[in-house]
């Protein structure tokens, strides 16, 4: 079976994809921002849940300063499409790691289509595990193939049965449920995907320690802190640090290193500097910013404080909305507490 169409979870091995296989542009398509950033809603109605989504991004990317032309990605555009090609019939090839963001765009799939007239057997997975080229070398991005292993592995898709499907459906539904207690019990569970299992896993290290008030990406980010200034840098070996378990969008850091300093908090962990007077999280240009442990920063970082003592959360993990800071799920070691 020859797919009509392919769909990768970011630009960069979309286009590694397209220019290995010499396909036009039209037949493959992309999900940008990753589906595994911003909130989300558990609904069956594309139109309806795009909407909710872009409501969000849209606050990020097009504030009333910022133009709409200076991004030439229409949000969740690709994903729109591929629902409509489905629909019409079209075969569909998913190219997918371990991660967590390939593994949730799966899931969000099959989720979607399952009130609609289309046969789960027009997709068709391509799962990569490893490096074709070393296969005791684990793969954990697609944006890791060059284009001869994309060749390779072109003809390496297959259909999930029934019971795989309704894992990820089931993984769909936990993600964008509101209660962190259904992602408890599917993480206790025994279903028989571990790869699902393993990358829905990471959503643990989103939500605050216990004992720091701190995320893991947000104690990354200020554990660089303590040896360097360069927010560059700084931002570069966070996004490595748990890259055989998660690649975390430059975005989502954008964001937790933005909420860490003034004006977003009242009590500041770090001062950010940058001589242009521009706005981190608008220009993407992160090679004049500067940033410094404040006092509460170093005593977060020290255990001998907890930011959830100063800092109040806002901010959604999947369906999740994490607002304030007592009686909301923890997390210590690879479990969430939740509140009595």
């Amino acid at each position: 079976m020859t797919s009509a169409f392919h769909l990768t979870e970011s630009p960069s091995p979309q286009g590694t994809v397209r220019v290995a296989l010499e396909l036009t542009r039209e037949r493959v398509f992309a999900t940008w921002p990753p589906i595994t950033f911003g909130p989300t809603i558990l609904i069956q109605n594309y139109e309806t849940w795009a909407r909710h989504r872009n409501s969000y991004l849209d606050s990020l990317y097009y504030p009333e300063k910022y133009s709409r032309s200076s991004i030439d990605k229409e949000l969740c555009l690709d994903l729109g499409v591929v629902i409509e090609k489905l629909k019409e019939g079209h075969s569909l090839t998913v190219w997918v790691s371990a991660n967590l963001t390939d593994q949730v765009l799966l899931a969000w799939l099959y989720y979607m289509i399952q009130p609609l007239e289309v046969d789960p057997n027009q997709i068709q997975v391509l799962q990569i595990l490893h490096h074709p080229s070393d296969p005791q070398k684990a793969l954990f991005s697609i944006g890791e193939l060059d284009y001869d292993e994309i060749k390779e592995c072109q003809h390496l898709y297959r259909s999930l049965d029934q019971n795989e499907i309704e894992e990820y459906e089931w993984a769909w539904k936990i993600y964008a449920s509101s209660n962190p207690k259904d992602l408890v019990q599917f993480l206790n569970s025994d279903i028989s995907n571990k790869v699902l299992l393993e990358a829905v896993a990471q959503l643990v290290y989103r939500y605050p320690n216990k004992n720091t008030g701190l995320n893991y990406w947000e104690k990354e980010l200020l554990t660089h802190a303590l040896t360097s200034s360069v927010v560059a840098k700084n931002v570069a070996l966070t996004m490595a640090s748990r890259f055989d378990q998660e690649q975390i969008d430059l975005d989502y850091l954008i964001i937790k290193l933005s909420s860490l300093a003034q004006p977003a908090t009242e009590y500041p962990l770090i001062i950010l500097e940058n001589k242009t007077g521009e706005n981190l999280f608008q220009t993407k240009d992160m090679r004049p910013f500067r940033m410094y442990l404040t006092e509460l920063g170093v005593e977060v970082l020290n255990g001998s404080a907890n930011n959830l003592d100063y800092n109040e959360r806002d901010e959604w993990i999947g369906g999740v909305h994490l607002k304030g800071s007592k009686n909301i799920p923890l997390q210590i070691g690879d479990r969430i507490i939740l509140p009595k």
